[in-house]
């Protein structure tokens, strides 16, 4: 018999799991970044989308900082506003270990090994060359390469929030400090496939067709909903697998259910929710209809099936 009923409360953990992990994948990170400058003097560091947007640094962010994410997964470590700014902070020393790295190695092959970091970071900067059209010779930047420089900082510093901002918003147990499993088990077509008809009579014809759809739906959905709360896993998915219709053909309805849960792999509570989406492509949304809590007994045969 199952004993999820009586999960006992967890005691949060601290931040440094989620931080060594994190400093983990930067010291990789930042030794694959150095190592492909040295070797074929090459760094993604340095591109840009439209001269402004520093794709190349966000991107070595985010690489480089996904042992935060994967981190707070594991360990159940909530990602906190503190821990947001912790990992911010990180990121910032990470940018400017990398940048001393660089100028160590240049350093040692120099044999300039008393000069001067700041100096030599101020010089660097400054002098950076930057080819504002094709065809045209790189410009000196002069003081202006603070503001390429602040671009760059910036864009690693931002890109190392992407994955704990993605892995915050998803749900969260508690009690249990663990994070959620979303499952996503169907879409009910809520509308008819194409563009609705010009004639009156078949206009007409076509709304109740579509008004029939939408009253089934909602009925399963009621059915649905009463099998979770009994914790009848079997019978919620033999009464959802044969209404549903597939992702190719989703695309091509203006409006349809979703049907998911969302449950706690430690206490297996969790909830049943349904959202309705209108439009298609770009003009997608979505709009939460309900949100059904369920106990351990559906959430535990949901996951073992």
């Amino acid at each position: 018999m199952s004993t999820s009923a009586h999960v006992l409360p967890v005691e949060p953990a601290g931040p440094l799991p989620v931080i060594a992990g994190g400093l983990l994948t930067t010291g990789l990170g930042l030794f694959a970044l150095w190592f492909a400058q040295t070797r074929w003097g090459f760094s993604p560091m340095f591109w840009y989308a439209d001269f402004v947007l520093p794709l190349g640094a966000i991107g070595v962010g985010c690489v480089v900082a996904i042992g935060y994410a994967i981190a707070s997964s594991r360990t159940g470590v909530k990602i906190s506003n503190q821990l947001l700014w912790t990992v911010l902070g990180l990121q910032v020393l990470a940018y400017f270990a990398a940048q001393y790295l660089a100028f160590r190695h240049q350093a040692a092959v120099m044999g300039t090994l008393d000069a001067s970091f700041l100096r030599s970071f101020d010089a660097a900067t400054r002098g950076s060359r930057y080819e504002w059209a094709h065809g045209h010779a790189p410009a000196a930047l002069g003081a202006g390469g603070y503001a390429f420089r602040a671009l760059e900082l910036a864009g690693f510093a931002a890109g190392g929030l992407i994955g704990p901002l993605l892995l915050r918003w998803r749900a969260f147990c508690e009690p249990c400090q663990r994070y959620m499993i979303r499952s996503r088990h169907g879409q009910l077509a809520a509308s008819l496939p194409g563009k609705p008809p010009q004639d009156p009579e078949a206009l007409a014809r076509h709304d109740a067709e579509e008004l029939a759809l939408v009253e089934r739906g909602l009925a399963l959905i009621e059915r649905l909903t009463e099998l979770a709360g009994k914790g009848d896993a079997l019978r919620f998915e033999e009464a959802l697998s044969p209404q549903t219709v597939s992702p190719w053909q989703a695309k091509d309805l203006s409006r349809r259910f979703m049907i998911e849960t969302v449950i706690c792999p430690g206490c297996h509570r969790g909830s049943l929710r349904v959202y309705l989406f209108n439009g298609k492509g770009q003009k997608l949304s979505a709009e939460l209809l309900r949100t059904v809590p369920f106990d351990h007994r559906f959430g535990e045969k949901l996951l073992a099936r």
